[in-house]
């Protein structure tokens, strides 16, 4: 469905020029290729971490990076289709940690990796039940990504689109240390649960929420302090709107770390319909906001302002459900955690 409903939308509704339609094609290809291999290696991912083996997630990751740059090396030389490289090269990059993630468990875990039929309807319904919801949350942050860009292409055209998408790469790279975080966070959360012991597994969560805020200002503040510095060096030409978009995205990440481990103690009960529901609810919410703002003529880094509040609201949304799953208590979390990124921010902004 991704490769005919996107194939469909280039041809019909992409707002970029005639001669650039059948580059938009080839990217789609190899990025819903991309995007199985990397659907394929989510279990053996799961397996790595639940084993807690950070340091072969670490390797792998660097790995994968070195061979981004030495690829991207290539660009320099080469005197063809780079905007065709480059999708090949953003491929490549995204199949190397997967299948390496995939022949380790082979090798490491044989025990455990094993492919074989299981008769058990029971197994089935409880894994579609927990995994339904999941990928609703999946499908609703891919569309509220996707679906921004789109709209933002509609309205405002590929100059625009080139600045969002610059935006969100800087955005990407601050985030992936609040996720290299929770990763580590995740397994010792859900063992405590698991062995009865909730008090302390909430406790984690208390301390990861200003922890991972802490991690990603120590990240963000440089960037946004030498934001026209950095714009400059890295592009020379600096698309209009660059600097707002990533400013905003910045913020909202911020805002997005404070409760990025709220989720894990409901994920441990199995209960997280409610939870899901409504990040997909709030998440999705930001498309018809963003598209009648910008009918009514606002500008386009508007809709990282309504994603700031989305995510702040989402914030609020998964403390109370957190609240109400667990034997987590708001009014610990608002002074073990909270206060102290109040007090943190307060210090900093001056």
């Amino acid at each position: 469905s991704a490769e005919s409903l996107g194939v469909w939308f280039i041809n019909n509704h992409l707002n970029i020029s005639v001669d650039k339609i059948s580059d938009a094609i080839f990217i789609l290809h190899f990025s819903v290729l991309a995007t199985v291999f990397s659907i394929i290696s989510l279990p053996f991912q799961g397996l790595i971490t639940s084993r807690e083996k950070f340091l072969v997630r670490s390797v792998i990751e660097i790995a994968s990076t070195l061979v981004k740059f030495i690829l991207a090396l290539l660009l320099i030389i080469y005197i063809g289709n780079k905007l065709r490289l480059y999708a090949i090269i953003m491929s490549i990059v995204m199949l190397v940690p997967s299948i390496s993630f995939v022949v380790y468990c082979n090798l490491k875990y044989k025990e455990d990796v094993r492919f074989k039929i299981n008769k058990s309807i029971d197994s089935y319904k409880e894994i579609l039940n927990f995994s339904g919801w999941i990928i609703l949350g999946t499908i609703s942050q891919v569309g509220r990504g996707n679906g921004v860009a789109i709209i933002i292409n509609l309205f405002f055209g590929t100059i625009v689109n080139a600045a969002f998408g610059i935006a969100s790469q800087v955005y990407g790279y601050v985030m992936m240390f609040v996720h290299n975080l929770n990763q580590a966070a995740v397994p010792h959360i859900i063992k405590t649960q698991s062995a009865g012991d909730t008090e302390k597994s909430i406790n984690i969560v208390y301390s990861f929420s200003k922890y991972v805020f802490f991690v990603m200002l120590l990240f963000s503040f440089p960037i946004l302090m030498s934001i026209d510095t950095i714009l400059t060096l890295w592009l020379i030409e600096v698309p209009e709107l660059t600097k707002e978009f990533t400013i905003l995205m910045i913020v909202n990440g911020l805002v997005g770390s404070v409760g990025s481990s709220l989720g894990v103690p409901v994920s441990a009960t199995g209960d997280i319909r409610k939870s899901q529901v409504w990040y997909s609810i709030i998440l999705l919410s930001i498309l018809p906001v963003g598209y009648l703002l910008f009918k009514e003529g606002y500008p386009a880094y508007i809709i990282t302002i309504v994603t700031i509040g989305s995510t702040f609201t989402n914030v609020i949304a998964q403390t109370l459900i957190t609240a109400e799953k667990t034997v987590f208590k708001i009014k610990d979390y608002l002074i073990k955690s909270i206060l102290p990124i109040i007090m943190v921010t307060f210090a900093v902004l001056p």
